[in-house]
Parts: C-alpha cells; sequence; structure tokens
C-alpha cells in the first residue's frame, strides 16, 4: 500500500490568529471565556459566535498527533481562509514572508514527515511575483494556496497573466480553495451548514470554468493547479458547461476548445466523502490527477469517510495512485523505495 498522503490540511500559525483577533470585521477572531472563536460568515455572529477553536489549528504537535490518529504518513500543510485577503496590501507582504518562513521550517521539524505550501501577498501582484521567485527557492515549500481571488482580483482579471506566469515558470502547485461562498446571501438559516457544504463547492467551479473560459489554463499549459473539494460541482457538470460554452458567442471567450478538454490537466483533491462522488471527480481529470485530503482541523474534515470512498470505489491500482503515488508526483517527494521525483518532469 503506498503511503497516504494528506495534500489537503490546514494550520493557523499563532501570528496570523493573533492578527484576525485585532480585526472589528468578519473573518476575524474573538475570544470569550477563555476560548477563541473562529467567525467568517455573517450568521456566526451574534448567538453562535463562530466555530470553537483549539490546539487542533495552531499547534503542530497537536497536527502530528491527529495524523497518527488518522494514519496520515504524511501531509502538505497549509493555512487555511481567509487567508491574506482581509488584510492591507502593504502589511500583507511582511504577514506573507513571516508565515512563510515558518511553513518553510515544517519539514526539518518533522524529519520531513510534513512540508508547507505558502501564501501570497495581497493586492499587489508584483509582490506576489517577487515572494513566489523566494517560494521557489525555499527547500520545505511545494507550492501556494490561494481563494478564488489571488490579489484580491477575480481569478480571470487579465491582470493577474504575470501571476500565472511566475508560478507556471517556478513549477510550483497552485492550491485553489473556497472562501466567500457563492450565493451566501441564499443560504442562511443554518449556521455554516449551507455556505460550506454548497456555496464553498460552487465558488471552486466558477472560479475553475473561468480559468478555462478565459484561456488561462491554455496559456499556461504547465500551470500546477489542485482544485480543493473534488473541483466543486465540476464532476457533476461538465457536460453542461461545455453545452453552454458551444452555444453561446465565443468571441469574448479566449478559449478554443471544449472548457472539460482546457480543465483536463488540473488535479483535485478526494475530499468528496462518497464512492459515487469519487468516481465523478476521477471521470472528470483522470486517475493520475486525484489526491488524497483531510480538510482537518475544520469539523466538516472525515478522513474515514474519503478513505472508504475511494477503497470501495476504485481499483488497488488506482487507490495507490490517489493514497500517495499521485502526490508524490505532483510534488516531487519521495516514496519509500523511490528517488524523488523532479518537478519538471512531471506530466
Amino acid at each position: 500500500m503506498s503511503e497516504l498522503i494528506d495534500v489537503h490540511t490546514h494550520l493557523y500559525p499563532r501570528i496570523y490568529l493573533d492578527r484576525l483577533r485585532s480585526r472589528k470585521e468578519i473573518p476575524r477572531v474573538t475570544r470569550s471565556d477563555g476560548a477563541e472563536r473562529f467567525v467568517i460568515f455573517p450568521e456566526e455572529q451574534g448567538a453562535i459566535g463562530g466555530r470553537p477553536i483549539g490546539p487542533e489549528y495552531w499547534d503542530l504537535d497537536a497536527k502530528l498527533i491527529a495524523m497518527d490518529q488518522t494514519g496520515i504518513d504524511r501531509a502538505l500543510l497549509s493555512l487555511g481562509n481567509p487567508w491574506l485577503d482581509p488584510i492591507p496590501a502593504a502589511e500583507s507582504v511582511e504577514l506573507a514572508r513571516a508565515i512563510n518562513e515558518e511553513f518553510n521550517r515544517l519539514s526539518g521539524r518533522t524529519g520531513d514527515r510534513v512540508h508547507g505550501l505558502a501564501v501570497l501577498p495581497s493586492g499587489d501582484i508584483q509582490a506576489a511575483v517577487q515572494e513566489i521567485k523566494w517560494i521557489a527557492a525555499q527547500p520545505g515549500l511545494h507550492g501556494v494556496i490561494s481563494g478564488t481571488k489571488p490579489c484580491s482580483m477575480r481569478i480571470d482579471e487579465p491582470e493577474l497573466e504575470g501571476l500565472w506566469a511566475a508560478l507556471e515558470a517556478a513549477g510550483l502547485v497552485f492550491f485553489l480553495h473556497p472562501h466567500y461562498a457563492v450565493g451566501v446571501g441564499e443560504l442562511t438559516g443554518y449556521g455554516h451548514t449551507l455556505p460550506v457544504s454548497l456555496g464553498f463547492p460552487f465558488e471552486t467551479t466558477v472560479a475553475l470554468a473561468r480559468l478555462a473560459l478565459s484561456g488561462v489554463l491554455d496559456r499556461h499549459p504547465k500551470l500546477r493547479v489542485l482544485a480543493a473539494h473534488g473541483g466543486g460541482t465540476l464532476p457533476f457538470l461538465i457536460a453542461r458547461l461545455d453545452a453552454g460554452w458551444r452555444s453561446s458567442d465565443r468571441i469574448a471567450s479566449g478559449l478554443d476548445r471544449l472548457p472539460s478538454e482546457s480543465l483536463r490537466g488540473i488535479y483535485t483533491d478526494a475530499v468528496v466523502y462518497h464512492q459515487r462522488a469519487l468516481a465523478a471527480t476521477v471521470d472528470f481529470v483522470g486517475e493520475d490527477h486525484v489526491v488524497f485530503g483531510t480538510d482537518h482541523p475544520f469539523s466538516i474534515s472525515d478522513p474515514q469517510a474519503n478513505r472508504d470512498a475511494i477503497v470501495r470505489g476504485q481499483r488497488d491500482d488506482v487507490v495507490n495512485r490517489i493514497f500517495g503515488q499521485n502526490a508524490a508526483r505532483l510534488f516531487g517527494f519521495q516514496l519509500a523505495g523511490q528517488g524523488r521525483t523532479q518537478a519538471n518532469e512531471l506530466a
């Protein structure tokens, strides 16, 4: 059996949580009665007061214990949402470097069991490009995590071309993760249940569709995109997106082929909770482009359900690919008995 590598697991350094505690608007961290709470959505304010956060959110030892409990051999650890989106651009440059330096040290602190993904400054594309160059030179960083509004811009804005070019040249993985939720005004009434379960995957769906329709993925064929939560709802709606593209005025689009063909090269995690959903995800991007994840430490995390979905629905060789082989190839890791894969050897 392959190593089990978790590519979707989060850690919030204290320097970051303390910065969110200084905010008066959401997203923010609050403290009352000695406990901290994370407030992301408007409905989490007031009586709900946000979701409780303990050491599992910010302590590396707690993360390692959770990995042991769930059988995770190795992890790609990343800052979770909202990243630096709410931080003013000028301040975010210094904060990004401080966070990235901390994540860069993870592999050394854990004997290469935990590796890091970096964050980018907000609002300043040139600062983000410079940070990408620094990230690429760090041995403990293997990519970046971002929301659907990198540098505070919609993901298909032409001004981001320099960012995509820099990521492509550096060979860094771009882990696309939702935060804002699509239609959040219609998803009220049940705490964070509807925004997280519906709004998040819809947000990822829209962002990926925009990357394809704008031609970003075709102009940057070596850009390594990893999409959270199985690529949102695209595994189920991709044929409809193709049909919509065929039936529309394509003059405004930067895409010269079907969106499904453009998106075929992306990776997705397997955080989909059910074998039929996992089967659709594998059918969407291919069995070599799906990687295991847990979404720890959030309460929606269910590693066992995601493992079961893989084991019960896929051949043994595909199980091994999703559990660890695909991630090792994507991030250039050495599996037991294998040499390290160079990033420029990846398909």
